[in-house]
């Protein structure tokens, strides 16, 4: 079976990489299904633990699913993705989830994305390897560099966003904690865990499985019920909702919701249509906000495109752009749709149930 599988992946590599993702996405969608049911990777995706070292006792960074080591790979510096192993969860439910990740994530080739470098078994029980990113997340970068080139990183996002969508591939988890930025200070998406394939819809581009996501990033339609299951798929307009958070992570410094403590009260605060505060005083265009707003729409629909958002993305000057005389593209003159920041009801009832909230 796994030199079968070798044999499939191998063939579906030798396809232009324009079309693997368009004509051959049926194949990689089997492929994917297939190495996930049966938890296995084909044989060259494996790097030999020889070639592998740890260099660091403790992990460097810790998520809910997975721990983050510093390592070589000969004489390069890694990151080891290294797969938690809870009690309790089936070890196939597990090894699925890493397989897919691994086959979609190999694929992905482009500077604004963490290249893939291989998996190990034995080194850790379940690791995946991508070069090491000497400046942590976006968000670390920003405090130890908080006069860093701003647009210029939204760019690279952005960027790397459209090559996602331009292989009809939806992130699922977009969040400042997901970007990196490694030595030249380029930005890279990173994380594909909640990554899946979209197929054509007429309005959406919605995913062909229901995934996760981070609550503070999450666009109001994915918490809709599972028998609405086109709405709360994620999707690319999910995408962008979760590109602005993003944004004004970038432009704040601040979460979205900073000033909520608990997911329970964020959620319900997204679902009263309620948006992340504006700063009383801005630090960056009017403009800039303007497009956040926008990616948050309510109606996903209403929500630009990735080609939108990059061609409207050019740094603004540092007053308002109807006063430099800048033209207004039509997706960011504002009128009655536009999102205004209502009561806390929500919010009030928490306070009422906990005193301490």
């Amino acid at each position: 079976m796994t030199v079968s599988l070798t044999h499939i992946s191998q063939a579906t590599d030798r396809f232009d990489e324009e079309h693997v993702f368009d004509s051959d996405q049926r194949s990689l969608h089997y492929l994917k299904t297939l190495c996930g049911r049966l938890g296995i990777l084909p044989s060259y995706f494996t790097i030999e633990k020889a070639s592998l070292e740890k260099i660091e006792e403790w992990p460097r960074s810790n998520g809910y699913f997975a721990d983050v080591y510093r390592g070589r790979y000969g004489s390069t510096e890694v990151a080891f993705k290294v797969f938690r192993i809870f009690y309790g969860k089936p070890l196939y439910q597990l090894k699925r989830d890493f397989c897919s990740e691994a086959i979609i994530w190999k694929r992905l080739k482009h500077d604004n994305v963490l290249p893939f470098l291989g998996i190990s078994t034995t080194l850790f029980p379940l690791c995946m390897i991508s070069p090491w990113m000497f400046h942590g997340s976006v968000v670390e970068y920003l405090e130890e560099n908080p006069s860093a080139d701003k647009p210029k990183l939204l760019k690279e996002i952005a960027t790397g966003i459209e090559y996602l969508h331009t292989k009809r591939l939806v992130h699922g988890d977009l969040k400042g904690s997901n970007i990196l930025v490694g030595k030249d200070r380029s930005a890279r998406l990173a994380d594909f865990g909640l990554a899946t394939l979209a197929y054509t819809s007429p309005t959406l581009q919605t995913a062909t499985s229901r995934s996760g996501g981070t609550i503070r990033w999450m666009a109001p339609e994915l918490f809709q019920s599972e028998q609405d299951r086109d709405s709360s798929r994620p999707s690319f307009k999910s995408d962008i909702y979760a590109l602005g958070m993003v944004m004004y992570e970038i432009f704040t410094g601040k979460l979205p919701f900073f000033e909520l403590h608990h997911d329970i009260a964020v959620m319900g605060e997204i679902l009263h249509a309620a948006r992340p505060t504006k700063p009383l005083q801005l630090e960056f265009s009017e403009t800039y906000w303007r497009i956040m707003n926008t990616c948050w729409d309510s109606d996903a629909v209403r929500r630009p495109t990735i080609s939108n958002f990059l061609t409207y993305l050019n740094p603004p000057s540092t007053d308002d752009v109807d006063s430099s005389g800048m033209d207004i593209p039509s997706f960011l003159e504002f009128s009655s749709y536009v999102v205004s920041m209502p009561s806390r009801p929500f919010s009030h009832l928490l306070r009422q149930l906990w005193p301490s909230y």
